[in-house]
């Protein structure tokens, strides 16, 4: 894998929609606002159309906290006054802006991010900024937000119902400039009816990626694994069973492993990044779900089951992270092949798998989880050892405990 083969872009909107995922329906939110945000804030003459697509992607990327999807949660909250009230609705672009602004290349995204739910009125939030306080784009990203939620809550079967429909929170809530130039965006070249169907609505991103693609500079891997921390740490935020930064704790000691096995550097730096992405396809479980205290019915264990599958489908929309994508299909896979999704055994799984799955684990035993306290770096070795040949790669467990016991050479 060489770096200059990873899109910055691609690997974006791929993680975005991977966060923004809402069962069983396509991924769908992220990518239209960030598709219908460009396109308007193009009719306008915008010299920041990447940051209005990156933001659209990146808008919603800090909703884990939430116990629905950010959509459901619009739907139920409608008023302005009823989401500043909810703080968790309230904190979500300000978690956002957090998790984004020290990655350089999406700092001008971010300062949008964080005033998406800004109003002319300035009755928005978080900030109360009107008017004259906010950019065009940022006025095209909250119209194209407020757009899908319309679009989520109503049945509109064409641009001008939908337009129609939209029409009370101009001036109040909606810039009515940037309203103009949504509607003219929406009749061109049928935008609106390909926002509605999947296989169109992925077409119209990779066309602005594309399009955008000129203007990229290559991403090298420092940059890719700073991007595929802040991600990692969103995703860990999901799951109420993580402790903070477990991804992070996880890259760092599967590497080790790794580099204790001689691997060569390009399978040490994608091991790295699979674990940061390892439950991707988590995040689209609810979050009650992941934290039930009782047992799993067959359909909630059947749907806990599928995120090895859900991770590795969007991490092969990226080109270049096919390896990485294969270790996060397989990182659950057991040694005996009792494991899933494929049930795989011994050599059939990739080493890569392997090693995962045996960091993963020490990791959790030595961390805080709400059903049992962290044990220590002994008790963790016993366990692994004691399930060798089980769950885990004999080989992989003795070099951990080279690892733990000497430190990588």
């Amino acid at each position: 894998m060489e770096d200059k083969d990873i899109s910055y872009l691609k690997l974006v909107t791929a993680l975005a929609a991977g966060i923004d995922h809402r069962p069983p329906d396509p991924p769908g939110h992220c990518w239209r606002v960030a598709v219908l945000a460009y396109r308007t804030a193009g009719f306008l003459g915008s010299k920041s159309l990447k940051e209005v697509f990156l933001a659209g992607m990146l808008a919603d990327c800090a909703t884990g906290h939430l116990p629905m999807h950010v959509l459901d949660m619009m739907q139920s909250k409608p008023a302005l006054f009823d989401q500043r009230a909810d703080l968790d609705l309230f904190m979500h672009p300000i978690l956002a802006f957090e998790a984004l602004y020290d990655l350089p290349r999406l700092r001008k995204a971010a300062r949008l991010v964080i005033q998406h739910h800004e109003t002319p009125s300035g009755q928005g939030y978080p900030e109360g900024l009107g008017t004259e306080d906010l950019p065009l784009e940022t006025d095209c990203l909250r119209a194209a937000d407020q757009f899908d939620v319309l679009m989520h809550d109503g049945n509109y079967e064409s641009s001008p119902q939908a337009m129609e429909g939209l029409y009370p929170f101009v001036g109040e809530e909606i810039d009515p400039e940037a309203y103009e130039a949504m509607g003219e965006a929406l009749r061109r070249d049928h935008l609106f009816s390909r926002l509605m169907l999947a296989d169109e609505l992925e077409a119209e991103v990779q066309e602005i990626v594309k399009e955008l693609g000129n203007m990229e500079k290559p991403a090298g891997d420092k940059e890719i694994t700073l991007l595929l921390e802040a991600f990692g740490d969103l995703i860990d935020n999901r799951n109420p069973l993580y402790a903070s930064g477990r991804s992070r704790k996880s890259a760092e000691l599967a590497v080790r492993i790794a580099t204790r096995m001689q691997l060569k550097p390009d399978a040490v730096r994608e091991i790295r990044y699979a674990a940061l992405l390892q439950n991707l396809g988590e995040v689209s479980c609810r979050k009650c779900l992941l934290a039930k205290p009782t047992k799993l019915t067959g359909e909630e264990r059947k749907a806990v089951l599928m995120h090895p599958k859900l991770s590795a489908w969007f991490l092969n929309k990226v080109p270049g992270l096919e390896n990485v994508a294969r270790t996060v299909l397989h990182h659950h896979e057991n040694y005996d092949g009792s494991g899933y999704p494929d049930r795989l055994q011994g050599g059939n799984i990739p080493i890569s798998s392997r090693i995962l799955r045996v960091a993963d684990g020490f990791v959790a035993i030595t961390s805080d989880s709400p059903y049992q306290s962290r044990q220590s770096v002994k008790h963790a070795l016993r366990e692994l050892r004691r399930n060798q040949r089980k769950a885990f790669d004999p080989a992989v467990v003795q070099a951990l405990v080279q690892v733990m016991e000497n430190g990588s050479k």
